[in-house]
């Protein structure tokens, strides 16, 4: 039987009530998560050049805000999934976004609409399999070193830097 987005996180958040899963436990994985070296200069550069940054992920957007630290301030949103905990830090319950997977597609479509902008002013960069329904859109896609997708199929990215280490490249 398959299960929708919105069941899958409600599932993973069961998992991480019965295995004692913590607030502390979450900001442990922002520490030790580390982004690609560049990313501050390449958002300031982008921020400063007009671009909005927009991330659209199936991440936990606490993780994503404390990961980003400094580069935070360049980033005019983030669409990803919402933790909540108890004072005592246990796990209370996840807002699932609705924008991953066809969701990111429904983001860039919804985002082209309210700012009359085309599909070549808008750039998205991606690494996964829940990325691949951008391509639908018709904007610029670039995949930055790939975990479960191919990065040489032209129909879903135009662009692929496979095994960058900075931002910059």
């Amino acid at each position: 039987e398959q299960i929708n987005y919105k069941e899958w996180c409600e599932l993973t958040i069961e998992k991480m009530k019965k295995y004692n899963v913590l607030k502390a436990d979450l900001d442990q994985v922002s520490l030790e998560t580390k982004l690609i070296n560049g990313v501050n200069e390449a958002f300031e550069k982008l921020h400063n050049n007009g671009w909005r940054i927009h991330i659209i992920s199936g991440g936990i957007s606490q993780v994503i805000r404390q990961v980003l630290g400094d580069s935070l301030k360049f980033v005019d949103n983030i669409s990803a999934n919402e933790v909540f905990f108890n004072e005592d830090g246990t796990l209370k319950n996840i807002i699932a976004t609705e924008f991953d997977y066809k969701g990111k597609a429904t983001y860039i479509e919804n985002y082209m609409k309210a700012t009359n902008s085309s599909k070549d002013e808008l750039v998205f960069v991606g690494n996964g399999s829940n990325d691949e329904f951008v391509a639908s859109t018709g904007i610029t896609t670039i995949c930055l070193n790939p975990d479960d997708t191919d990065p040489n199929n032209k129909e879903v990215w135009k662009y692929a830097l496979v095994d960058s280490n900075n931002l910059q490249d």
